[in-house]
């Protein structure tokens, strides 16, 4: 943790709800986002630190699942959805009460030259931007 935060990083994204792992990030300063996909996850995060929570694999889990989640969760809770968001469902998402997202192979995906990821980029920007402004 202190690697990240000693060249600029300001959060870190982690794949569970490790109580060390989310204490020695906020012991760094950094923002603390664990992988959760049940309620139990989710107030296991938050009990022990959490600044926001990263529902994974949201393919799996789904809006309507999330959605259930998220009825029973504190109101000011940020929620990203990763793996399996993308601009094809972001407006639901969003719908659904999802703060953001976080996005792998919709953007990069191994032999993938920079002006694909540029175009990739900005494809998935001009959509976030369309679907958050409905």
């Amino acid at each position: 943790m202190r690697r990240v935060a000693n060249v600029g990083g300001k959060i870190i994204v982690s794949p569970d709800t490790s109580p060390n792992v989310i204490q020695a990030t906020k012991d760094a300063n950094l923002a603390s986002y664990p992988g959760v996909s049940t309620p139990t996850d989710c107030f296991t995060a938050l009990r022990n630190g959490a600044d926001g929570l990263k529902f994974f694999p949201s393919s799996i889990l789904g809006i309507s699942g999330f959605r259930a989640i998220s009825v029973v969760l504190p109101a000011d809770v940020r929620t990203y959805a990763v793996g399996g968001a993308g601009p094809e469902n972001f407006k639901d998402w969003l719908l659904a009460g999802i703060t953001g997202f976080g996005l792998g192979s919709a953007l990069y995906q191994a032999g993938f030259n920079p002006a694909e990821v540029a175009n990739r980029a900005k494809d998935i920007v001009e959509a976030y931007d369309s679907a958050a402004s409905r």
